[in-house]
Parts: structure tokens; C-alpha cells; sequence
């Protein structure tokens, strides 16, 4: 009796290990990027022969069943999956696990991943706040083109209504009899740079920080996907990697790709303070971090910067982890010509693309 039952116990111990070493097997997706939430297509080959049964496919971060593999695995098979985080998925790859014959012990052999997909966070369409942008871009156009060194102006034209009074032409308007202006040459379009801050601010646990930092990445996402297409140069960045600037439709992937992959700051002397690696006059700075981390944006540094004619932080979009009340009344702060925005962990864009409407939007721009 004694030795039966140590028979039984070693077959079923050994069992799902012999089971599992004759199957091989691995996973490509049909697609190579998708949104959390989304389902996606992955084809599962298998190779090699197993007279016994149990064989099942299952998650490799979870252990969550994909579903079960015939007695003698060969050929294709078709899963539908269902990312439920940003980054390269899967994180881990899936296994074919066994527990034949008696279900004592479950025994795993990882399959091979053929190609990651790269989920990108869920975005929602944000305005432009041209309003904004307009006030800053007036005093930074090129200079007037002038006759000679010294000579007098050459393009002016009559008076529209919106021309500020700097622009007028007081010697052409005294000629003329009639308000005239000074005709500026024409710009590009506006120049926004976003910055995401990746560095925990103290006293945040892990699993509080990955839900912000998640909602950061979405924010910039839905600024990047709702104004790159519009025309809208956006410089991307945060500390320790290159800028990014999405111009064409296969630059928006990449810079989309990178913002998916983003992960948390591990070395705080590196992103201690948050300034872009090669500073240049834009229209509008958006820096987007949490309201434990202010002071690196607020601070010293940065109004040091500014005084220099480098960076500077013009709005200042903070989201918080501990604000629920934040839902239904997100909080503003206009200081000088910088505006501050505390918003609430659940749903930033589109609470940020709401403010934006106050603050003065493009009446073209796309809502949510």
C-alpha cells in the first residue's frame, strides 16, 4: 500500500513536468500596438506530441486561464486578449501549463514571444488653448524688415480690428491721415513644449505613484495625439531620455510608443530637477507632475531660467493622487503670466481639456 501510494505521488509530481518538457510553442499578435482596454488577436503555435492531458494555456503574470490545449498539441491557435495596462505586453509571456495526471503539483513552460504589442493609454481629445498662445506669441515675432541699417519700415498696412497699439506705424499714420500698422512676416506654427516629470514625490507608496504616473502618461498623450495632427509643433520630454518631436504621422507613433513605455525615475539624482536637456523659446511650456513636486518647477531653478530666457514653466498641470473632490471642482491658480492646475487621478484630460475652455480655446479644436 505504502509503495503504491509513493508511486502515485511520484507519477503526479513528475507527471506535469514530463508533460510540459514535449511542448514547445510561441506567440505573435496580429497587430503591433493597441490601447488599454482594447482586444487583440495572438496566435499560439505549438510543436511536439504529449499522449497525456491537462495541457492549458495560461497568463504569465496572472496565472489567469487562456484556455485549454488539445492532447497532442500541434498546429495554430487563436487568443483573444485583453491588455489592461500600458507598456510592452504581454510583460511576461504566457505558458503552457499542466497538472496531469492527478492535478498535485502544475508544472510551466513559458512560450516565445515573437513581438511584443505596445499598449497605449487611453487618450480623449483636448483643445488648444490658442488664446494663450496668441499673447505670448505676439512680442516674439522676427524683427521689421527695414530699408538699409537704419531705413524706415517696410510693410505696414491699414489698421484690423485686433492689432494691438504697439504695432502702429506713427509716422506712416500721421502720412496717411489713417491708422496704419506695422505688417510683421509670418511665423510658423505654435511651438508647445510638454514635459513629463517621472520622479515619485515623497511619501507616495508604489501602487499610489504607478496610478499617477499612468495618468501623467495619459494626459501627455492626449496633448500630443489632439495637436500634433492640428500642426502643432510639440516637443516631448522628461529627464533622462531625448526630446521627442512628433512631426509626421510616424513620429506621433514613436513618440506615443515611448510615453507607453514610460517608467518610473529610479535614480532621483538624475531627475532631481526637471529641466529640458537643450532649452529653446517656445510657445508654451506644459509641465505635467504631481503636487508633491512643485517646488522643482516653481522653485530657484527654474525662475533662474527664466531670467536667462530659457525654459519656463507657463502652465503648470498637477495632478493629484489624493484629490476625489477634485472631480467636480478641479482647482486653478493664475500667478503673473503662469497658470497652475491641480486635477483630479481619475480622468486629467478631459478635466484638463475643460479648463483649457475657460482659459481660451480655439473654437475649431476638437472636444471631448
Amino acid at each position: 500500500l505504502v509503495g503504491g501510494l509513493l508511486t502515485v505521488l511520484g507519477l503526479g509530481c513528475v507527471g506535469p513536468w514530463l508533460t510540459v518538457a514535449g511542448v514547445r510553442g510561441s506567440i505573435r499578435f496580429e497587430r503591433r500596438r493597441c490601447r488599454v482596454g482594447e482586444t487583440i488577436e495572438a496566435i499560439v503555435t505549438t510543436f511536439g506530441r504529449s499522449g497525456m492531458r491537462g495541457l492549458g494555456i495560461v497568463d504569465g503574470e496572472t496565472g489567469a486561464s487562456l484556455g485549454p490545449l488539445d492532447a497532442s498539441p500541434g498546429g495554430d491557435r487563436r487568443l483573444v486578449l485583453r491588455p489592461a495596462a500600458r507598456g510592452r505586453f504581454p510583460r511576461m509571456p504566457p505558458a503552457v501549463e499542466s497538472d496531469a495526471p492527478f492535478g498535485l503539483v502544475r508544472a510551466r513552460r513559458a512560450l516565445e514571444v515573437d513581438r511584443p504589442v505596445v499598449v497605449w493609454p487611453i487618450t480623449v481629445p483636448v483643445r488648444f488653448p490658442a488664446a494663450l498662445v496668441d499673447a505670448v506669441r505676439h512680442g516674439r515675432e522676427v524683427s521689421d524688415r527695414v530699408a538699409g541699417t537704419a531705413g524706415d519700415v517696410l510693410g505696414v498696412r491699414p489698421y484690423r480690428r485686433g492689432d494691438t497699439v504697439r504695432a502702429i506705424h506713427w509716422a506712416h499714420t500721421a502720412r496717411q491721415d489713417a491708422v496704419m500698422v506695422c505688417e510683421r512676416p509670418g511665423v510658423g506654427g505654435p511651438t508647445v513644449r510638454v514635459i513629463v516629470d517621472r520622479l515619485a514625490p515623497p511619501g507616495l507608496s508604489d501602487a499610489v505613484w504607478s496610478r499617477t504616473l499612468d495618468a501623467l502618461v495619459a494626459t501627455a498623450a492626449s496633448l500630443v495625439e489632439s495637436w500634433v495632427p492640428r500642426g502643432i509643433a510639440v516637443d516631448l520630454e522628461w529627464a533622462g531620455s531625448a526630446i521627442h518631436r512628433p512631426r509626421t504621422r510616424r513620429g506621433l507613433e514613436a513618440a506615443l510608443d515611448a510615453l507607453a513605455c514610460l517608467e518610473p525615475a529610479t535614480r532621483a539624482d538624475d531627475v532631481a530637477h526637471p529641466v529640458p536637456s537643450q532649452p529653446r523659446p517656445t510657445d508654451l511650456d506644459i509641465c505635467l507632475t504631481t503636487p508633491g513636486r512643485r517646488a522643482s518647477f516653481t522653485g530657484t531653478r527654474a525662475r533662474a531660467l527664466r531670467a536667462a530666457g530659457g525654459w519656463h514653466p507657463r502652465l503648470l498641470v498637477m495632478v493629484d493622487p489624493s484629490g476625489a473632490d477634485l472631480d467636480r471642482a478641479p482647482r486653478g491658480m493664475r500667478r503673473e503670466d503662469e497658470i497652475e492646475l491641480v486635477l483630479p487621478i481619475d480622468r486629467p484630460a478631459a478635466t484638463l481639456d475643460r479648463l483649457l475652455a475657460e482659459i481660451g480655446h480655439d473654437p475649431d479644436a476638437p472636444r471631448s
